[in-house]
């Protein structure tokens, strides 16, 4: 009852396609760009999120609490 399976053939890796940035200085520059922005929005969410939650007083709530 011995049956020996035949190897699997090596599809290997295809071939690599160059990004337009890898090969367009203008398209690098613009990726470069778009990173940077999204790393912008990153640091004004975060300072939002903290703003939202440690910077801001509830208004009513404080009200009632020196009547």
């Amino acid at each position: 009852m011995s049956q020996e399976l035949a190897p699997l053939s090596d599809p290997g890796l295809p071939e690599h396609v160059h990004r337009k940035a890898d090969v367009d200085p203008r398209a690098a520059k613009k990726a470069e760009r778009q990173v940077g922005i999204l790393f912008l929005f990153s640091v004004l969410g975060t300072l939002l999120f903290i703003y939202s939650n440690v910077g801001y007083r509830d208004w009513e709530t404080d009200r009632k609490s020196h009547v």
